[in-house]
């Protein structure tokens, strides 16, 4: 696969992961704006969440966000599940 190929499947597993995270969330983007959504990288690899702006404020002290990216050729998935304590 090509360089531009991999960045393609990267950016549709983020946003694949936003959204997951967002219906988590029991929203949608019309609460939550894409943008406020990070979907970041471990040095393994393992995608994880950060919130920002207004978002931050649904996410609880007691609340942890995990996610899973999965990529095909032409299609990007993930989910998300929101663990409280």
């Amino acid at each position: 696969s090509s360089a531009a190929s991999d960045v393609y499947k990267r950016q549709a597993g983020n946003f694949a992961a936003k959204e997951a995270v967002v219906k988590a969330f029991g929203m949608g983007f019309v609460q939550i704006a894409p943008c406020e959504v990070e979907i970041l990288r471990e040095e393994s690899g393992k995608p994880y969440v950060r919130l920002q702006g207004k978002a931050g404020k649904y996410l609880k002290d007691n609340m942890k966000i995990h996610v899973s990216i999965s990529n095909l050729k032409t299609l990007a998935s993930a989910v998300a599940v929101i663990e409280m304590d």
